[in-house]
Parts: C-alpha cells; sequence; structure tokens
C-alpha cells in the first residue's frame, strides 16, 4: 500500500497544473443561444489524461433597455475528465471530454406595465452533463490554444421541467501551464 501511495504521489508531484481561459458559444433551445465565457483548473494525471473542474457563463438579453426587455442566463460547474491523443508526432492533440455536475438557469421577463408586479423571474438547479471534442496545441511550454465543439444537457425538475435546456457548445480557448513537468518544444514531438 506504501509503494503504491509513493507511486501516485510522485507522478501527481510532476503532473502539469493548469488554468483555461474559454470563450463560449451556448444553444440552449428554450432559452435562447448564448454568449458567454468562462475557465477551467487542472491537472494531468498522465500524458493522455487530465481532470479538471470547468465552469462556464453565458447570458442573452433580448429588447434590452425597452418596457418588454426578456433576459436569460445559463451557468455550469462540471467535472471533467479528458483524453489527449498526440498526432502524427506534432505538437497537436485531439481530445474528447466527458463532464458531469450541476447547471443553473434563469430568465427574467418585464411585461409592458411599470409596476412592479410587471417583473418576473424563473429559475432552476438540476444537474447536468456534457461531452465536447477538439483540437489542443502546445503552442509553447506554458501556452497552448485549443477548439472544442460538442453537446450539453442540463435536467430540470421545478421552474425549467418540461423545457429543453441542451445543444450545442463551441469554446475557443488559451490553456496556461503554470506548474508541472514541461518538455522543451524543440524535444521530439
Amino acid at each position: 500500500m506504501a509503494f503504491i501511495i509513493l507511486i501516485l504521489s510522485s507522478s501527481l508531484a510532476s503532473a502539469n497544473v493548469y488554468f483555461d481561459i474559454i470563450g463560449s458559444y451556448t444553444r440552449t433551445d428554450d432559452i435562447w443561444d448564448q454568449f458567454g465565457g468562462g475557465g477551467a483548473l487542472g491537472i494531468d494525471v498522465t500524458r493522455d489524461v487530465s481532470f479538471f473542474f470547468r465552469s462556464m457563463y453565458s447570458t442573452k438579453t433580448l429588447h434590452s433597455k425597452a418596457d418588454n426587455e426578456e433576459s436569460y442566463s445559463h451557468i455550469t460547474g462540471l467535472f471533467v475528465v479528458q483524453y489527449k491523443l498526440q498526432l502524427m508526432n506534432l505538437p497537436l492533440f485531439w481530445t474528447a471530454s466527458l463532464g458531469l455536475g450541476a447547471s443553473r438557469s434563469e430568465a427574467s421577463y418585464k411585461i409592458l406595465e411599470d409596476t412592479p408586479e410587471a417583473e418576473s423571474e424563473i429559475s432552476d438547479l438540476g444537474p447536468a452533463a456534457a461531452f465536447w471534442t477538439g483540437m489542443l496545441y502546445v503552442w509553447t511550454q506554458h501556452l497552448s490554444p485549443f477548439l472544442e465543439i460538442g453537446y450539453h444537457r442540463s435536467f430540470y425538475n421545478k421552474d425549467f421541467e418540461g423545457k429543453d435546456i441542451e445543444g450545442v457548445q463551441v469554446f475557443v480557448g488559451l490553456r496556461f501551464t503554470f506548474f508541472g513537468k514541461n518538455r522543451s518544444i524543440f524535444e521530439g514531438y
């Protein structure tokens, strides 16, 4: 048992630790298509497998500053496992990811009357799942741009029960590796 703990702790101590900054397009069907952003904090467990926590926020406003303004938002927090496959000894990786966690969606509406009762807001919190595939390019030892496309689904049982809060997601991001064992950019790709 002590041998297994020693092996695991030494491999994790030399693993890459990184932070992702992400811009996103999220299709949410019943609460409009939304643009947003977010981030992730992760660790490479092996050269091919990473674990991270990814949080994304997106929003959409219709009829901004008008009497009938509508606002929609969607936020997710997912624990993700990612597999990376290096392509043809290049600093280019195909990625496949699976995430499970929670999401919260909100909608607020103003009605054409100017009274406090003319505003309404609904929101729901529930489990969420998503998967993505894409490309990661190791540009330098510390910077890796990526592009991912995938599908997400939220499961609600109150205000958004029966609504389709699901759809395509597109992520454009930059991974900053700030700790770990990085290879030289000139070393054996």
